[in-house]
């Protein structure tokens, strides 16, 4: 009974199995990761450890797609990227931009979490993950069967009372 009143009302149990994507950084991005915070030897492990928490959560903002298609932003402590959905792989993003987070934009970032791997030169991504493509929005797509839920939460009666009363510069 609980189950089907949780179903009716949209709240879903969280899954066991967290989604899984790949990273995919490229070494032609270098100079990029490079001047926009200073890095150690293994500047590519060093990107992906701040834009995934080491593996675990991606910070993720919404941005216009380009010519190549939708992308979003990735938010580290030290870095912002951008990322689209890769060419070869639909389980993995193709980083295509690095950038310092001072150019973090203004959109509120949602977390993900998951179990992130990194994909990249020399280092070949043997599992096929889940597909990327739920983290872009409006691009349709059928969500993976191991993904975490979506939850979409109403504002507060009196919250949006009180954002109605605010003054417009707010």
């Amino acid at each position: 009974m609980r189950a089907r009143d949780e179903a009716r009302n949209g709240i879903r149990k969280p899954r066991d199995f967290p989604v899984k994507h790949y990273l995919k950084i490229l070494e032609w991005l270098e100079p990029h990761a490079k001047r926009a915070h200073p890095l150690p030897a293994d500047w590519v492990q060093a990107l992906f450890d701040d834009l995934t928490e080491n593996g675990r959560v991606i910070t993720v903002v919404r941005l216009a797609p380009n010519a190549s298609g939708p992308r979003i932003g990735l938010c580290g402590e030290k870095f912002f990227c951008e990322a689209g959905i890769d060419n070869t792989r639909e389980d993995a993003l193709f980083i295509s931009r690095v950038d310092s987070a001072e150019r973090l934009p203004e959109t509120v970032p949602n977390r993900h979490p998951g179990q992130f791997a990194l994909l990249g030169s020399g280092r070949p991504g043997t599992e096929v993950l889940d597909p990327v493509r739920s983290l872009f929005g409006d691009v349709p797509v059928s969500e993976p069967a191991n993904s975490p839920p979506t939850r979409r939460v109403k504002p507060s009666t009196h919250l949006r009372r009180a954002l109605a009363d605010a003054p417009g510069a707010l």
